[in-house]
């Protein structure tokens, strides 16, 4: 990027304990939910693990679930969220190994 292009730069990284602390408040502080719930949920879900984003789609898919539907599907978001980010290491990695075959042929060219 060049610069003067970006005013701010964001980090966008994989939720903590206290950010998913903070979005489940913000999911369902109109919900009868306990603390017992929130802390089975982190328990469940090691920080940094997940997405805001996956974390997000999770809570919302739940929004109208009791606490103990959410729990019960917790290993399965959990294993889904795990198994995606492994796919975008592949791909990644894959992406890294095109480039590099591509510099290889622009020395074999020049």
């Amino acid at each position: 990027i060049r610069p003067g292009r970006v005013d701010r730069r964001f980090l966008l990284d994989l939720a903590s304990h206290a950010q998913i602390t903070k979005m489940y408040a913000n999911f369902f502080r109109d919900h009868m939910t306990s603390a017992a719930t929130l802390a089975a949920i982190l328990e469940a879900i090691p920080s940094k693990t997940v997405t805001p984003a996956q974390l997000q789609g999770w809570f919302i898919h739940h929004m109208d679930s009791q606490g103990e539907d959410m729990l019960a599907d917790a290993p399965r978001f959990l294993a889904d969220c795990l198994a995606e980010a492994a796919r975008t290491d592949e791909e990644g990695s894959k992406v890294e190994e095109d480039e590099d075959d591509d510099d290889k042929d622009k020395e074999k060219v020049d």
